[in-house]
C-alpha cells in the first residue's frame, strides 16, 4: 500500500497498527505517531551493499576498484585525495552512493620532516641535530652545486660565526644578510666549507617518484645578534604541482577517463 491519503484513511478506519509501504528498503508505518520504521535490521541480508574502503596506498586503492563494477572517480589534486563511487549512478538513474573507496595520500616521514622545517628559523644546534637525524637523505652543495660530504656540512653549520663589517660598496655574499646601507654580516665557519644548499632526496608519498629537493641555506641574526639558520626549498610550489600531476597520471592509468573527474565531490553522505 502506498503512503498516500488512501493509505492513511485505511489506517484510521481499520485501526491496523502496521501497514507495509512500497519502497526498495523494507519499511512499515507504525501506528504510534505513524512514523516510518526501517525493518532492514531484522533481515538476514541488507537491501543493498554499503561500505567505505579507505587507504593511504595507491596500489591498494587500484586493486580494490579493479575488483568492483563500474566506478566513478573524483581526484582532488589540491589535497592529494581520490574518491571512487561504485553505486553513484547518473542524473537519470541515480544511486545512493553508499559504496565508495577513498585514497588519501599521507606524507612519508622523511618528506614530512623536511616540510616541517622548510622556512623555519633554527639555532645552529637544532639544524645540525636535524641533519644528523636525516643524514641518509641529505648532502651539502656549495654555491657551484658541487657536493659536500654531509658530515663536513654539519660541522660547518655548528661552527658558524657572525660579525658585522662596515664597508661602503662591499659585495653582498650569497649567505650574507645586509642590515643597513653600509653594514652586512660577515659569516665564517672555521676551516669547513659552509654549504649554500642542502639537497634532500626522498620519496614524498608512497607510490610517487623519489625527488631531490634543493634547500637554500640562509643565515640571519636574531634580536640578540645570535646566528640563526633557515632552510627553504627552492621552487617548492612548482615541485608540488609536478607531484599532483604525477598523482593524477598514475590513477588515470587504471581508471576510465570518461568517468574520472578532477575536483572534489560530495553526495551529502
Amino acid at each position: 500500500m502506498s503512503l498516500d491519503k488512501t493509505g492513511i484513511e485505511h489506517i484510521q478506519k481499520t485501526g491496523n497498527p502496521v501497514v507495509d509501504v512500497e519502497t526498495n528498503v523494507p519499511v512499515k508505518v507504525i501506528a504510534e505517531g505513524y512514523k516510518i520504521e526501517n525493518m532492514e535490521k531484522y533481515f538476514d541480508h541488507p537491501s543493498r551493499f554499503r561500505g567505505c574502503y579507505s587507504t593511504e596506498l595507491i596500489k591498494e586503492f587500484q586493486s580494490y576498484i579493479a575488483q568492483q563494477g563500474q566506478v566513478v572517480c573524483f581526484i582532488n589534486d589540491a589535497t592529494m585525495e581520490a574518491k571512487a563511487f561504485f553505486d553513484l549512478g547518473n542524473e537519470n538513474n541515480p544511486g545512493h552512493g553508499e559504496h565508495r573507496a577513498t585514497l588519501r595520500l599521507e606524507k612519508l616521514s622523511p618528506y614530512a620532516a623536511m616540510c616541517e622545517i622548510n622556512g623555519k628559523h633554527q639555532s645552529q644546534r637544532e639544524l645540525a641535530e636535524w641533519l644528523e637525524d636525516w643524514r641518509d637523505y641529505a648532502v651539502g652543495l656549495d654555491i657551484e652545486e658541487v657536493a659536500i660530504n654531509i658530515k663536513k656540512a654539519i660541522a660547518a653549520i655548528r661552527n658558524i660565526t657572525v660579525s658585522l663589517k662596515s664597508e661602503a660598496g662591499s659585495e653582498e655574499k650569497n649567505l650574507g644578510h645586509r642590515r643597513t646601507g653600509l653594514e652586512e654580516l660577515d659569516i665564517k665557519s672555521g676551516e669547513e666549507n659552509l654549504p649554500a644548499y642542502i639537497q634532500f632526496t626522498c620519496e614524498p608519498y608512497d607510490g610517487l617518484s623519489v625527488r631531490a629537493f634543493k634547500m637554500r641555506l640562509g643565515v640571519v641574526t636574531n634580536r640578540h645578534d645570535k646566528p640563526e639558520v633557515v632552510l627553504r626549498v627552492v621552487q617548492f610550489e612548482k615541485i608540488k604541482e609536478e607531484m599532483t600531476i604525477e598523482f593524477k597520471d598514475i590513477l588515470l592509468l587504471e581508471l576510465d577517463k570518461e568517468t574520472t573527474f578532477i575536483g572534489a565531490f560530495n553526495n551529502g553522505r
